[in-house]
């Protein structure tokens, strides 16, 4: 069973199923994450905790406990690789 939490930044996933509680569910619901809506994985905090998802055009916050609980039907496909990043000051460079 694959579920948000073990998404890799980058990769993406379908949510299939939500198992919480119905106030979360609602809470869930109301960001826009329903059964069969993609998920991208943006990235994880430095210590693992909150990770950023991608919900249509909305970057959202959640708490690996709450990821753990979204069910997906997973590809493990990467949606984009990043070539470049920007630095403080605007600058360019390439990624090794």
């Amino acid at each position: 069973m694959n579920t948000v939490n073990d998404l890799l930044p980058g990769e993406w996933g379908i949510i299939k199923e939500i198992h919480t509680t119905d106030f979360i569910r609602q809470r869930l619901m109301d960001l826009g994450i329903i059964e069969g809506v993609r998920v991208d994985m943006i990235r994880s905090a430095p210590l693992g905790d909150p990770v950023q998802i991608k919900v249509r055009d909305t970057l959202l916050a959640l708490r690996r406990n709450e990821a753990r609980k979204l069910i997906l039907e997973w590809n493990g496909e990467k949606h984009h690789e990043r070539k470049t990043h920007r630095h403080r000051f605007g600058r360019k460079s390439e990624q090794r």
